[in-house]
């Protein structure tokens, strides 16, 4: 076997390279990619059952279908797998473990040929060493996790493991402020039934950006609201509901300046953009359009169904209304 080692955390720890079945290797539960595919769904207490679930949910990622097609044209992995060999839990690459399983089951031309897996194996790991290494390997790697990957390894290590927050920024080489923010926005996630790992940013730009956070600390109508349309985010018929979250960290400042049509915009009168262009024009700028708005609305039907006193009056007013707009 080709001994050698991997650093972590300034440790030299032994490893060597090895084939092993995929069927004795085991999801790591706890590796953040893994945990959030199976976040929100009912985890069964059965070991076995758990690892069902865990390979029925990978198997629906977007990166894993990517990644089925690339190592069947290679013939196999272009990386090896991290696999602790105490428990036989692949600690990195659980996607390639994925894809092994998925193609030993349908890949009938090449029978055989997926039943073992090139690992990287080491006899042992702290809890802190693995957190540290994923951390390292998907933040400065080829495989990159997305905020909300990162935000949940944070949120684990706080909520389910319960490190110290020196020894999790210490782990994961990010600032205790940096720290709290990720966690607080797993908790508003939670907190909100919200299990949609695609709206993690809407969620982020609610408690990162200083206008909304110190608004919603105030506003709890509005930020029931805002939870609502983000819930909607993507669902047939989200209508008003249906933004970026680039969209409500540009545009929410700006409408909670203007307290009246962040007041309508609570009412539902305004959608996020009908508010926001509102809320750029001036207060003189808004009543001009206000104006135009309703003479526009005006049908030919009702001027032809006025009274010959109606219309007398309604001309009179018309033509103040264009020595007004020459004064403007």
């Amino acid at each position: 076997m080709n001994q050698t080692v991997i650093n972590i955390l300034g440790e030299e720890i032994p490893c060597h390279y090895e084939m092993l079945s995929i069927e004795k290797l085991r999801f790591f539960f706890n590796n953040p990619r893994v945990y959030s595919c199976i976040n929100g769904q009912v985890i069964p207490d059965d070991p076995d059952e758990r690892q069902a679930l865990i390979e029925k949910q990978m198997l629906q990622e977007p990166s894993v279908k990517n990644l089925i097609p690339r190592i069947k044209k290679h013939g196999g992995l272009q990386e090896s797998i991290l696999v602790r060999y105490d428990t036989m839990e692949v600690i990195e690459g659980n996607s390639r473990l994925t894809v092994y399983r998925y193609l030993d089951r349908t890949d009938l031309k090449n029978k055989g040929k997926w039943e073992r897996i090139h690992c990287q194996v080491v006899s042992s790991l702290t809890d802190k060493q693995q957190y540290a290494y994923l951390s390292q390997v998907h933040i400065e790697g080829k495989t990159p996790w997305v905020s909300y990957e990162k935000a949940n390894q944070a949120f684990v290590m706080k909520k389910k493991e319960q490190y110290s927050d020196d020894d999790i920024a210490a782990t994961l080489g990010i600032s205790k402020l940096e720290l709290d923010k990720r966690v607080r926005v797993i908790e508003l996630m939670d907190k909100s039934g919200d299990q949609d790992r695609s709206h993690f940013s809407h969620y982020n730009v609610l408690l990162r950006t200083r206008k909304i956070a110190e608004e919603l600390d105030v506003n709890p109508k509005l930020k029931k609201l805002l939870i609502s349309k983000i819930r909607g985010q993507g669902k047939e018929g989200a209508g008003d509901s249906d933004f970026k979250a680039q969209d409500l960290r540009d545009k929410l400042p700006v409408i909670i300046e203007k307290k009246r049509t962040l007041q309508r915009f609570m009412d539902s009168k305004l959608s996020l953009d009908e508010a926001y262009q509102n809320a750029r024009l001036s207060g003189a700028h808004q009543n001009i359009k206000a104006a135009l708005d309703k003479i526009l609305d005006i049908e030919k039907a009702e001027l032809q169904n006025l009274s010959l006193t109606e219309i007398n009056s309604a001309l009179i007013t018309a033509k103040k209304l264009c020595k007004e707009s020459d004064r403007i």
